[in-house]
Order: C-alpha cells, then structure tokens, then sequence
C-alpha cells in the first residue's frame, strides 16, 4: 500500500480573544513554542500540558519552524501587549494592596515576580 503525502493543517485555532490554541485544548502556541524554545523535548511538554497530544506539540513545533519569524512577531506582540495590558492594570490604585498580596504570596511559593 503505498503512502499519501497529503498535507495537513497546523493544530492551531484562534479563539474569539485572539490567543492561537493548539488543537482542541486551551494550551497556548505561546506555552508550546517557549517549552521548546527552553529546551523541552515535546514528550515533556506533553507530560506537563496533558491534554496535548504529541501529535499537536510536533504539529505546532513543524510550524513554527517553518514560520518562525511569523510566530516569533506575533509572539512579541502579544508580549507587548500583556505588559501593556499589566502596566494599566497596577496602574489603577484600587488594585494595588491586591497586586501586592498576590506577590507576597508568590515570593512565599519561591517563584520570580
């Protein structure tokens, strides 16, 4: 029998927010992309993403290899645009006594605010 070579879409969706998912799950291209930025082989990010399937992670990977200074632009967007979206948020008195106990209480976990 012999083999098809039919290509098959990326398993990446836009959800109304405008976030890019992969496959069916609510794992971010950003999560995905940055694990193996970081070094993670994609059965590690399945284990730690666990309705990822390995199929999706080596989908989203081929993708952004092929793409990359696509994904790497939208990226920093999206990364300007949560820093922006941060500053306004602290930016608001009220929320400040708030936005200080959330980070005692990360410091407290040892994790870097």
């Amino acid at each position: 029998m012999p083999l098809s070579f039919e290509p098959e879409p990326p398993p990446l969706r836009l959800d109304p927010s405008g976030a890019v998912r992969v496959g069916e799950t609510p794992v971010t291209l950003e999560v995905v992309v940055g694990r193996f930025l970081q070094g993670q082989a994609p059965h590690e990010i399945v284990a730690q993403c666990p309705p990822l399937t390995l199929a999706d992670v080596y989908g989203t990977i081929f993708y952004y290899l092929r793409h990359r200074a696509e994904v790497d632009a939208f990226l920093q967007e999206q990364a300007r645009q949560s820093e922006e979206l941060r500053q306004a948020v602290e930016a608001i008195p009220e929320r400040q006594e708030i936005i200080d106990r959330l980070r005692a209480l990360a410091r407290a976990k040892g994790l870097d605010v």
